[in-house]
């Protein structure tokens, strides 16, 4: 968790992002939720690999802006959540009497790193968490609503005609119907979350036997999904790593971001573009 890290500051140059500004709809892809916080001192880790464990780099939102970069063009929709206080950097020290403005002791800092995460935000791709919330928890909810969104939306198909539910060119796109869910981005194992989870079941399930043996109502087993968080993470948390094969922007070295090969999302991702680029090069060949 790194509620208790929102007050660092981060460095990066900024650059807006070169790509869409516009999500597909939710109807025909994915919903990816970025662990921001995660992404961003993961990605300041990689690119300064040998730092001091006493001294964590800041945190890089560039990371955060290939994350997104990524699933956006592999057209899945993406919000990345961060704390709120990454938008509200004080001055430092070494900032101009301009930058810091007329009350430069109270006045908040527009540095290159938080304006490329207002880019960001005004694009419609950050989420802020407030002021002393947990971010894992915004990140996981969101993600996990994406399931209950689907189910009704079959739910509601099935109503029409079943064969239209299962209809990818009305229901998935270019995506199988088992993958029109949501997913978390991160290399965080939410331990935490989990023990919490299964504390408020385990307090879920006496409630219940408390009321089934007192008489009275209980609606406690409408409090939790259906399947753990532990068993959903298993199929819906996508880790990932930033590899450094000599790429620049703006004279800067930059990484490329590497999704978890191997999961499933990510393979059908990886397939639906070497199918695309197939297809390329024999329009190319026939023309």
């Amino acid at each position: 968790e790194h509620s208790a890290q929102t007050n660092s500051q981060l460095s990066t140059k900024a650059s807006t992002p070169a790509f869409a500004r516009h999500m597909p709809p939710p109807n025909k892809s994915p919903l990816i939720v970025i662990d921001g916080a995660n992404v961003a001192y993961h990605y300041a880790e990689c690119l300064n690999p040998f730092y001091d464990p006493k001294h964590r780099p800041e945190p890089n939102p560039r990371g955060i802006t290939l994350a997104v970069r990524y699933f956006l063009q592999h057209n899945c929709r993406v919000q990345a959540i961060i704390p709120i206080s990454w938008y509200r950097q004080k001055p430092r020290a070494t900032d101009t009497a301009s930058a810091r403005g007329k009350h430069g002791e109270d006045a908040k800092m527009v540095t290159d790193e938080v304006d490329e995460l207002r880019t960001l935000r005004e694009q419609g791709f950050l989420v802020a968490c407030p002021p002393g919330d947990d971010d894992d928890s915004y990140a996981l909810g969101l993600a996990r609503r994406e399931e209950d969104r689907l189910m009704d939306r079959l739910q509601h198909l099935k109503g029409e005609d079943l064969d239209d539910a299962m209809n990818l060119e009305e229901v998935g796109a270019s995506f199988p119907i088992e993958f029109m869910s949501g997913y978390v981005l991160s290399n965080d194992f939410f331990q935490d979350a989990i023990r919490r989870e299964q504390k408020n079941r385990s307090e879920s399930k006496k409630l219940s036997y408390y009321s089934e043996n007192s008489g009275r109502s209980s609606l406690s087993h409408h409090y939790h999904p259906s399947s753990s968080l532990q068993s959903w993470l298993k199929q819906h948390r996508i880790s990932y790593s930033f590899a450094d094969i000599g790429s620049t922007s703006d004279g800067e070295r930059e990484l490329e971001f590497l999704p978890n090969p191997r999961h499933p999302l990510v393979e059908t991702i990886e397939n639906i573009r070497h199918n695309l680029l197939c297809r390329a090069k024999q329009d190319t060949v026939k023309h």
